[in-house]
């Protein structure tokens, strides 16, 4: 094998093996870059690491900011694509206070091996969708999730839209629960 093979094989071991790098529980230090459909500015969520600081926009005081996202990568929160994460997803839209309230597009991308603890009320991807939030074409998958009160795969409790969307893993809750939606 000549040199410049050499080089190659060794850089595609290393891409390879980093590519599904499990996810350590943290934020984007910074936001994602941006797009705009139908006159809306979209981020661009390509890691879990994103996808973190995306929830966080909707989970604090700024609430009831609106922000929208459409997923430009399969997101995977575990070290390949058949494993959950062991760091704990927290819940976007904690609760009625800081529901999501914008758009999310999964955009044919899937979110693998996400974890939701016990510990939270609402359980999911979201822990409650707004009237006016819209989750849609969003894939979870090989994914656990748990929770006390409500607990959904994609939404503890919705009362906006949910289209498009599918869950696969365990769901586990202590009341309202469903593979998409709890309520």
């Amino acid at each position: 094998m000549n040199k410049f093979a050499r080089i190659f094989a060794v850089l595609l071991v290393a891409l390879v093996s980093g590519a599904f790098a499990a996810w350590d529980g943290s934020a984007s230090a910074t936001a994602p870059a941006t797009r705009t459909i139908d006159g809306k500015v979209f981020y661009e969520i390509s890691t879990a690491a994103d996808l973190a600081w995306f929830a966080g926009q909707t989970n604090g005081p700024q609430n009831p900011t609106v922000v929208n996202a459409i997923l430009t990568n399969d997101i995977v929160f575990g070290g390949d694509t058949s494993s959950v994460s062991s760091k704990a997803w927290t819940t976007d839209g904690l609760y009625q206070r800081f529901s999501y309230k914008g758009t999310i597009d999964g955009n044919g991308k899937t979110i693998y091996g996400l974890y939701v603890t016990a510990d939270v009320i609402f359980g999911g991807l979201f822990g409650w969708v707004d009237t006016v939030g819209v989750v849609k074409n969003v894939n979870v998958h090989n994914s656990k999730i748990s929770g006390g009160f409500s607990v959904g795969g994609i939404a503890a409790y919705n009362i906006g839209l949910l289209k498009n969307c599918s869950f696969s893993g365990e769901i586990s809750g202590r009341y309202r629960t469903g593979g998409i939606a709890g309520v």
